[in-house]
């Protein structure tokens, strides 16, 4: 008998047809979907620069697309994976294809030279120039701000600090919260030799000398003060998180003489630019059609998959606030909350859709705002001094992914398996979080009727290093899946103990937005041997969606057999992450 897992189902599937194919919230997303599922083998072609490539200004990204043109070929491949099993007793383990249980330093020395491998073939990936409608969310200002904290700062020890008839998270309660001293700071995970970037509009003055203002292009420049405080807090909250990080701020807004462009960093491997936070669409508001309600798929979500997909940063964006980077596949998108009462600050609680009308799921996972940074806060005007001073709060969405991109640059600074592996960081996120959200305030796709906790579960620092198993699968498209699924199992694994298992993969920007579908279609199974012999199926098999996960209970001792199967292929590199996580 088939027992099918809480996240999602799937009824039978021809070859070449979807049947009742269902995403993970377990709705139907109708039935006799073509879709390709074979792919003839790619030829190994010379790299050609992206940033040649994609020269000048284009109107969608959907002009970029070729059906007829394949990546270059890597020529390799890479199978890892490491493991911290405090039940089992496992220290930290690392395997790198043919080479098992092998020192760190080894470790570091084989992932380094795939990495340069990686780079001389994909080469230097600079965002192509893409119009997009220029709304000014944030005006430019003739007059620029500059903030400092006062000189009144304390360390205020408690968890909680009112204002207005609000409580505020402090420092103290997020160390608590997240784990943040006890599992992080106080194990060494400090941000040493990281670089985190954010990507907005304005300018910051935190204070640090670890702290680098950018200019991303011609109409770079300061806008006004609430701005500025915004940023400011964003910056010093990650700083606080990640102290040893390297941070850049890039003001994103862009323009030649007629026409806005969206701005990312150019060659962010190159500059060592691992972690990124996206907290507003810099020139337009999400689309939504108001009669459907539905958030589409559109330019910027695409220039962002695209530019992970190349680049394999980890990516994070604000779930709220008209942030169109939200919707991109590849991103980690993060729905803000406020911990004192448990519920969701108001964002889009909506799943968006592609323009064909294929839905996917966003958020991933959630990270609380309503924080108190320990003091109070200047704000000077430059050229007038005029200025305020008032207490160091943010209630703004855009902390949230803040909060989460800082504690994973804490994270790869100490751990290298997960850096340049948002595909694996994701799936750690959506398996290791915490929910502190009142699920019965919560509500996921109201319009059609559905329920999810996906998006519930905050960053927990404790989980995230502990009780993992996580492995990535990088190469060619015809390097995996050729004879079939992957295939393996999880020894060692505690009866009675519940665990968590999700995978995720990266899938072209370029491909979806000309398609309207994600280019890669991946399905997880897991069978978990029962007492009387038999094995019970938890499966996860969503259509549209670039993630996979399952929630079950051992009942023996016995290995678990996980079987991850490609549903349908259009091409693409495989870039697959997995983790397995002990509840």
């Amino acid at each position: 008998m088939v027992v099918v897992g809480s996240l999602a189902l799937c009824a039978s599937a021809s070859e070449n047809t979807v049947r009742l194919k269902r995403d993970v919230l377990g709705r139907a997303l109708g039935s006799n979907q073509k879709q390709p599922v074979l792919l003839k083998k790619a030829k190994v072609q010379e790299a050609t620069p992206l940033a040649t490539r994609y020269s000048g200004l284009y109107n969608s990204m959907a002009d970029l697309y070729n059906p007829n043109e394949q990546e270059p070929s890597l020529g390799r491949y890479v199978v890892a994976s490491f493991t911290n099993d405090n039940s089992t007793g496992y220290a930290d383990r690392f395997d790198f294809n043919e080479r098992s249980n092998i020192p760190l330093s080894e470790f570091k020395t084989r992932v380094q030279d795939f990495e340069d491998h990686y780079t001389s073939v994909v080469g230097d990936y600079d965002t192509p120039q893409i119009k997009v409608r220029y709304r000014g969310i944030y005006p430019y200002e003739t007059t620029p701000y500059s903030v400092m904290f006062g000189a009144d700062m304390y360390d205020y020890q408690g968890s909680f600090y009112r204002v207005n008839n609000e409580m505020y998270m402090t420092k103290n309660g997020l160390n608590s919260v997240y784990g943040i001293r006890n599992y992080a700071h106080d194990n060494g995970y400090v941000g040493v030799a990281t670089r985190m970037f954010f990507m907005s509009q304005g300018t910051a003055f935190p204070g640090y000398v670890n702290f680098t203002q950018k200019t991303g292009c011609n109409l770079s420049m300061s806008r006004g003060y609430n701005r500025t405080e915004e940023l400011t807090y964003n910056v010093t909250l990650a700083m606080d998180i990640a102290p040893f990080a390297n941070v850049y701020l890039f003001d994103a807004a862009c323009a030649n003489s007629v026409d806005f462009y969206t701005y990312l960093p150019d060659s962010p491997r190159n500059e060592d630019l691992a972690v990124g936070v996206h907290d507003y669409s810099y020139f337009g508001y999400i689309f939504k059609d108001n009669e459907a309600y539905k958030l589409t798929y559109d330019e910027e979500a695409a220039i962002l998959d695209d530019f992970i997909y190349h680049n394999r940063t980890i990516d994070f964006a604000t779930m709220a606030e008209r942030n169109n980077f939200a919707l991109a596949n590849n991103a980690i998108s993060v729905a803000p909350y406020q911990y004192y009462n448990g519920e969701m600050l108001p964002h889009d609680d909506v799943n968006p859709y592609f323009k064909n009308g294929y839905s996917y799921v966003k958020p991933e996972i959630s990270a609380m705002t309503y924080l108190y940074l320990n003091g109070h806060k200047k704000v000077t005007q430059i050229m007038t001094g005029q200025f305020v001073d008032h207490d160091a709060v943010t209630a703004n969405p855009s902390a949230a992914p803040t909060l989460a991109a800082a504690m994973v640059t804490d994270l790869i600074s100490k751990n290298p398996f997960y850096k340049w592996h948002p595909e694996v960081v994701k799936a750690l996120l959506l398996t290791s979080g915490l929910s502190d959200i009142l699920r019965n305030r919560y509500t996921k796709d109201n319009y059609n009727g559905g329920g999810s906790e996906v998006g519930m579960f905050r960053p927990n620092f404790s989980g995230m290093i502990k009780g993992n198993r996580s492995r990535y699968w990088i190469g060619d498209n015809n390097d995996f899946f050729k004879n079939g699924p992957i295939k393996f199992v999880e020894k060692n694994l505690v009866k009675g103990k519940k665990y968590k298992l999700a995978i995720s993969w990266l899938n072209s920007g370029i491909y979806q937005i000309a398609n309207g579908r994600i280019q890669q279609d991946l399905d997880l199974s897991v069978a978990v041997p029962q007492a009387n012999g038999s094995k019970k199926y938890y499966r996860s098999m969503s259509y549209g969606n670039t993630f996979e996960m399952v929630e079950f209970e051992t009942v023996t001792n016995d290995p678990i057999t996980i079987e991850i199967s490609r549903f349908a292929n259009n091409g693409g590199r495989v870039m697959l992450g997995y983790n397995l996580h002990e509840m």
